[in-house]
């Protein structure tokens, strides 16, 4: 797996054009299963800022000094869909696991004053909880107590009803 170098720059001052990557998700916290919705928005003078392309990258687990682009992640394989243009991009990463919580940056790469820059949105971190269980062992054990229950009072039941057949048999004799 090739990753990136990881580098922010920060576009501010007089003569140099100003570009901002906003970055967002469309919630905090995701459960297994889900589907979430990342969005990126650039925005710069347009007259000197050009040839923009948008990439959705995640800081690298074992070297947070570098970065993966998305396409090349195995684990992500047709279960990320990136619809991109020059100032918008959103991410839609679907049947998420556990493993899928990354640190999730939009990297904005465009000619700035003539020279290629590199801009990276704020990082979202994805968090991803387990689903919970329908059949937890606290809804068995309830069953199971039913169940007891049941079965105690159909004994007794059985219990009261040849008793009371025997006494008849008796008063009949």
């Amino acid at each position: 797996m090739k990753a990136l170098p990881f580098f922010i720059f920060i576009f501010a001052g007089l003569g140099s054009a100003e570009v901002r990557v906003n970055q967002n998700t469309n919630k905090d916290q995701y459960t297994e299963g889900d589907s979430a919705t990342f969005q990126c928005n650039i925005t710069f003078d347009t007259e000197i800022v050009e040839n923009c392309v948008l990439e959705w990258v995640i800081k690298n687990p074992v070297d947070s000094n570098q970065i993966i682009e998305m396409h090349k992640l195995l684990k992500y394989e047709g279960r990320c869909h990136i619809n991109s243009n020059s100032t918008h991009s959103s991410m839609i990463l679907e049947s998420l696991t556990t493993n899928d919580t990354d640190l999730f940056l939009c990297a904005a790469m465009c000619t700035v004053d003539t020279e290629f820059k590199i801009i990276f949105g704020n990082q979202t971190k994805l968090k991803v909880k387990a689903q919970i269980q329908s059949h937890s062992w606290l809804h068995y054990l309830i069953f199971a107590i039913n169940l007891l229950v049941f079965i105690v009072v159909t004994i007794i039941c059985v219990i009261i009803v040849r008793k009371r057949k025997m006494r008849r048999n008796s008063i009949d004799q």
